[in-house]
């Protein structure tokens, strides 16, 4: 059997990200500009992003401002 992959994706209804912002998001402890009226301290994503490597996955995001964002996990796995 080969490698074959497997995709979990999820649509957030939000303001989106500003496109300078995309960059930055799995910084540990980043904080946007456009985000200081939302809790957190910048630790999410980052401690997401290495769980999902630890397992041979990738993470990534599209985002509309306006529109919302996109995330996506993608996994290789042996069928």
């Amino acid at each position: 059997m080969g490698a074959h992959s497997c995709y979990v994706s999820d649509f957030y209804f939000c303001n989106g990200i500003v496109p300078e912002d995309i960059y930055h998001i799995f910084k540990r402890f980043y904080r946007s500009k456009h985000s200081l009226d939302t809790q957190g301290i910048g630790l999410g994503l980052p401690l997401a992003k290495s769980i999902i490597e630890g397992q041979n996955g990738v993470i990534s995001v599209q985002s509309e401002v306006g529109k919302g964002t996109l995330f996506t996990l993608s996994f290789l796995t042996d069928l």
